[in-house]
């Protein structure tokens, strides 16, 4: 199914950004303009024959996976790619190093991933797939040829003080957006919201101490990091979110109705697994809906999947009770008067 799931952020950011660096060209003489013009094309065609030098360069020093060599995980790349929907000729190759790590190339086709050894030999199947539906994502949503480009302007100044910082601090904001949209390509890859958590945390502490994380434990800690100014400042300098952030994200993207179609089959699963890592939602005092299948209580009148057991309630937009068609901003619902928020 194609849907855009982008990080609501994302293309915020981006734009931002864009803004920032024409408010920089305004405050340039032309002069200035016409050699940072000069500058920008010039560093882009270097960047687009260094990436294709890079891509070329792995077909000499890296092994590509193919139905006859590494089969199983061929077999994986091919359902990923069905899953988030990139070219078919995006290849993937192996190679060597001690790193946990993963990376997409190319600006146009053709797009490739490539996989450190310590990554296939760490990983179980589906947090493969989590991380190869990641990469996928960047493809997917152009972030490799936005890099290409936008890349370019974290080095540029203007010639005005702390331009520089202003522009690469901006750029940085879209780079974690872009983190969170390629999560939930490998959360819609794989499917499963445990297995992408636990992806997480073997990256972020290596496969054997990952053995030794409470899960629990580690959905108390995103909570209580939730919200943290002082957290969310110490992310401002980095290409890439922190780990409990972007467990956050894929925990509420998963209990998403988007997610819903995207994955139908792992509604019930997902959202089993969302609820422990969910902050306390109180129980609404009117007019409590009951599941059908479990037979609990929503957290919502206004929920379409039931938090316990993930059963279909009811269709969007309509009255949970008596079925009757509502708007968005109403909140009871006219016919039977069921408080809806």
């Amino acid at each position: 199914m194609q849907l855009d799931y982008r990080y609501p952020t994302e293309i915020q950011t981006l734009v931002i950004t864009v803004i920032v660096l024409l408010a920089a060209l305004a405050l340039t003489t032309p002069f200035t303009v016409g050699v940072t013009a000069i500058l920008f094309v010039v560093g882009f065609a270097l960047n687009y024959l260094f990436v294709r030098t890079q891509i070329e360069g792995l077909k000499r020093r890296a092994v590509r996976v193919t139905a006859t060599q590494f089969p199983e995980i061929k077999a994986l790349v091919d359902e990923c790619a069905h899953r988030v929907g990139v070219p078919a000729d995006t290849e993937v190759y192996i190679k060597y190093s001690p790193v946990m790590n993963a990376l997409a190339m190319g600006v146009g086709k053709p797009y490739s991933i490539v996989l450190h050894s310590a990554l296939v030999e760490s990983l179980d199947p589906d947090e493969l797939k989590s991380v190869i539906g990641h990469e996928m994502g960047h493809i997917k949503f152009g972030h490799t040829t936005l890099l290409t480009l936008v890349g370019q302007l974290g080095s540029q100044t203007f010639g005005i003080p702390l331009v520089g910082d202003l522009i690469r601090y901006v750029f940085l904001f879209w780079s974690r957006s872009a983190e969170f949209t390629a999560d939930r390509a490998g959360l819609v890859a794989v499917g499963r919201l445990d297995r992408a958590v636990a992806t997480e945390v073997k990256l972020a502490v290596g496969p054997e101490l990952a053995k030794r994380v409470d899960m629990r434990e580690l959905a108390r800690q995103a909570r209580e990091s939730r919200g943290n100014l002082l957290g969310t400042l110490g992310e401002m300098d980095g290409t890439h979110p922190m780990m409990t952030s972007r467990i956050q994200k894929m925990v509420d993207f998963a209990a998403s109705e988007t997610f819903g179609r995207l994955r139908p089959d792992m509604r019930g699963i997902n959202f089993q697994e969302a609820r422990a890592w969910q902050p306390a939602v109180p129980i609404y005092a009117a007019g409590n809906t009951a599941c059908p299948a479990c037979g609990k209580l929503t957290t919502s009148p206004m929920a379409t999947f039931c938090m316990h057991c993930g059963a279909k309630l009811g269709q969007p937009g309509q009255c949970p009770q008596c079925q009757t068609a509502l708007e968005p901003a109403w909140k009871v619902c006219p016919r039977c008067g069921m408080r809806l928020a």
